[in-house]
């Protein structure tokens, strides 16, 4: 953002190599500055960053700062679309004129600046150092093309970009200490990915059907079950152990952070997450069962069971209560613990009872399988 930044506790005549805004927040490791007129006293400490906040490289060196792999930000607005800008007189409305344009006048003509705007009043024109809220954004009378709900087919900003398929789940949200307009939640993978402009460049309406969180997570269970039978026990358990992995990351990821990291402020995702990896873990425990490693099965089994029994979704919760105390039952058939299984066999049994439509069959199913 900034090179030979000072704030107002250094000392007269100190500066440091670089201020930086971040373009995303977290727990972060930082190395402060301690200035004083004889050294430059480098600490270590850890901070909750906000996304879009600023902080300082003490050193120009590698231990502190570097150039990054990751791909520049994509600029929010084009030529000719209505924004506000910040001016010396405050918020005033106008056309992106020219894009990372440059002026001789900017650093003997070495900085290129975001945009160029044309002012409505008098026809002024300004520029953007920064393509973020505090220098310019949308003007209140554009409207974004979708709404929450929408199905669309979008560009990630990525080196190896492709086509892909979501669902915009929030619109006009902050990413990075700028508004851009949407947020989507792509169909092939569990992490929400912003998209910075509202162009067909970038996002366009979809005509993909959708496929569903419950369907996806069916067929990834069918796939299982067709490798276990197929005796690809290694295979299978890759596919869920990867499912389950972004699942734990995910989990924990918005248990640390909670709001500050989730803009839409739906709390419930995790209890759906956590829904997510309970049926995984019971899908995994199959695998573990065909290739009898009975002490597997029970780790995966227990987690699954305490995840179920910490939920709050009471409408399903005795369903999957009924989906692990089976497997538990089967385990402890496998394990000769005939104590357990009867155990688990009798709870089975009770919600077998007030879930299915055929409890009868259901028990019977279960005494074939725990006691074959």
């Amino acid at each position: 953002m900034a090179t030979w930044y000072r704030e107002t506790d250094f000392e007269e005549g100190y500066s440091v190599p670089y201020q930086v805004r971040l373009d995303r927040g977290g727990f972060c490791h930082l190395h402060c500055v301690h200035v004083s007129c004889l050294s430059v006293r480098i600490l270590t400490c850890t901070h909750m960053m906000p996304t879009g906040d600023y902080i300082y490289a003490p050193v120009d060196d590698d231990d502190c700062i570097r150039r990054t792999a990751a791909l520049p930000l994509p600029l929010r607005f084009g030529v000719g679309d209505r924004v506000k800008a910040a001016v010396d007189s405050g918020w005033q409305s106008g056309v992106i004129s020219r894009i990372r344009y440059r002026d001789r006048d900017f650093h003997n003509g070495k900085r290129t600046v975001p945009y160029q705007i044309k002012l409505d009043i008098d026809n002024d024109m300004v520029y953007a150092p920064i393509d973020n809220d505090d220098f310019v954004m949308r003007h209140p009378s554009v409207q974004l093309r979708f709404k929450v709900g929408d199905r669309v087919d979008f560009l990630e900003h990525t080196k190896e970009a492709e086509w892909s398929t979501g669902t915009v789940t929030a619109v006009s949200t902050i990413c990075t200490g700028r508004t851009v307009p949407y947020k989507i939640q792509p169909d092939n993978q569990l992490d929400e990915i912003f998209i910075h402009t509202d162009s067909n460049d970038w996002i366009k309406k979809s005509t993909s059907p959708h496929i569903c969180r419950g369907e996806l997570n069916g067929m990834i269970h069918v796939m299982s079950k067709t490798l276990i039978f197929n005796e690809e026990y290694e295979a299978a358990e890759e596919m869920l152990q990867e499912r389950i992995g972004v699942l734990r990351s995910k989990i924990k990821s918005k248990e640390d952070w909670g709001d500050f990291e989730d803009d839409s402020g739906q709390a419930s995702d995790v209890s759906y997450l956590k829904v997510d990896l309970s049926n995984f873990l019971v899908h995994l425990s199959e695998v573990y069962q065909a290739q009898a490693k009975l002490d597997k099965m029970k780790e995966v089994l227990d987690e699954a069971l305490d995840l179920v029994e910490d939920s709050t979704d009471d409408n399903f919760k005795k369903h999957r209560l009924l989906n692990v105390a089976s497997k538990l039952a089967i385990h402890a058939g496998l394990s000769s613990d005939k104590h357990s299984a009867l155990d688990y066999l009798e709870e089975s049994i009770v919600l077998a009872e007030e879930t299915t439509e055929s409890p009868r069959l259901y028990c019977f199913i279960m005494c074939m399988q725990v006691f074959r």
